[in-house]
């Protein structure tokens, strides 16, 4: 199976391995292949064991709550088929996340914050468009837009959810067309909203006694179900999902990369620093700092991935695009709000490619690849600076992949740091 995935793999978005699993093991579900085949698929597709997968999984907040959100929609949908209950995924950025008899539902998780025994937090906003009600009031969602009941998390174990009516759900104070965000849900004043299955039609709602109850250390990701509560074949689940695509296109993998240079760092046995010891500004907007045996100074890096925005494959003149601005922000000079970086803000750039990334530029360039990492170390100032903001970067750089083979990262360049 990892052969037929190293040949196949072009990508390695979770997509492209969603169908190349269905096509090898000639199925139309992933139900049917094991969690240890479908770990180690993710695990190839980013060269890295089940051990550092684990560790890139439960060492990174962002990661987890990602997937913990999204776990909670497996969840919920393995719970209602093992009580023989049809539903139908939405998904995408909507309201609605799932159907059930009819009636439509959104799934949430409780936000920590505020949160007790008493009563959770919800955080029904959207995730995408306005950041704020200050910028625009379609920051928060419409009621008349919004699924018929909210179905939010209070436990695992207990299992414990609640169901809100929509026509319940708290309004901001400006304008009652749309939904508070976060709000209060007190669980002792509406206790009689706990696990109300009937409103989806199902009288008698089990679950298996082993589905909470496991013993985390014998699991194939024992620090990531720890901490989440859920077994590795509900974390794996949420993970190789189209629907949930952004928690391995636009997260596992952004982190990924660095995990792959810091461990080709270590291998070869350099110390790797935080940012902050460097003592410059702004140390949060690198990942990381090397000692150099040149001058015995710290150097601040950044590690960047390639997007598929502006790459192109076409022999000796495929082109990468690397971007170098931050996830959020505007584009501006402003100190605290902008997405472009600073000159200064790190002393190099690292680009990490990815395998199936790798694998094909390669063969355009020299006819063949090998399916693993790349990395590439750009001094600061050979980056194109901003055409209007000249103290910051260019928001992507656009480089010819044949012309970036000087600054590939060999055994010369591994020897320079402490």
């Amino acid at each position: 199976m990892l052969e037929f995935l190293k040949d196949r793999l072009e990508t390695g978005r979770i997509d492209e391995i969603i169908a190349l699993l269905k096509e090898y093991y000639k199925t139309d579900s992933l139900n049917s292949i094991s969690t240890n085949t479908k770990l180690a698929a993710l695990c190839f597709a980013l060269q890295i064991t089940p051990d550092q997968f684990d560790l890139l999984i439960s060492q990174n907040p962002q990661t987890m709550r990602t997937i913990k959100g999204h776990a909670f929609e497996t969840v919920f949908d393995r719970l209602l088929s093992i009580n023989g209950i049809s539903v139908s995924i939405v998904g995408g950025d909507d309201c609605v996340d799932r159907v059930v008899n009819g009636i439509s539902l959104q799934l949430k998780t409780p936000t920590i914050q505020g949160s007790s025994e008493t009563r959770v937090v919800y955080k029904t906003h959207k995730t995408h468009g306005a950041k704020s009600e200050q910028e625009s009031l379609n920051y928060y969602s419409r009621v008349d837009d919004f699924a018929d009941y909210l179905v939010g998390l209070v436990s695992y174990e207990p299992f414990q959810v609640v169901f809100i009516d929509r026509k319940n759900l708290p309004r901001i104070a400006t304008n009652s067309e749309y939904i508070q965000s976060p709000f209060i849900f007190d669980l002792r004043k509406n206790s009689e909203m706990i696990n109300k299955f009937e409103i989806l039609g199902i009288e008698r709602f089990e679950i298996p006694s082993d589905f909470f109850n496991f013993d985390s250390s014998k699991e194939l990701l024992p620090l990531t179900t720890k901490s989440l509560g859920l077994r590795t074949d509900i974390i794996v689940d949420t993970i190789l999902s189209e629907s949930n695509f952004r928690i391995w296109d636009m997260n596992i993998r952004g982190f990924a990369r660095e995990l792959a240079f810091r461990y080709l760092l270590k291998s070869n046995n350099i110390d790797v620093y935080d940012p902050g010891v460097a003592g410059k500004l702004r140390p949060e907007k690198s990942d990381l700092a090397l000692m150099s045996l040149e001058d015995d100074q710290f150097k601040r890096f950044q590690v960047k991935g390639i997007t598929l925005k502006s790459s192109i494959l076409n022999g000796k003149d495929s082109i990468i695009d690397i971007e170098t601005q931050l996830s959020r922000g505007r584009i501006n000079d402003h100190p605290t709000q902008s997405r472009l970086y600073y000159c200064t803000d790190f002393d190099y750039l690292i680009l990490a490619i990815d395998p199936a990334y790798a694998k094909e530029y390669n063969k355009e360039l020299y006819g063949k690849g090998n399916y693993q990492w790349e990395f590439y170390c750009f001094p600061q100032e050979a980056l194109e600076r901003h055409h209007i903001y000249n103290n910051r970067l260019k928001s992507h750089q656009i480089l010819r992949y044949i012309d970036i083979q000087r600054y590939r990262i060999n055994d010369e360049w591994l020897r320079r740091w402490k």
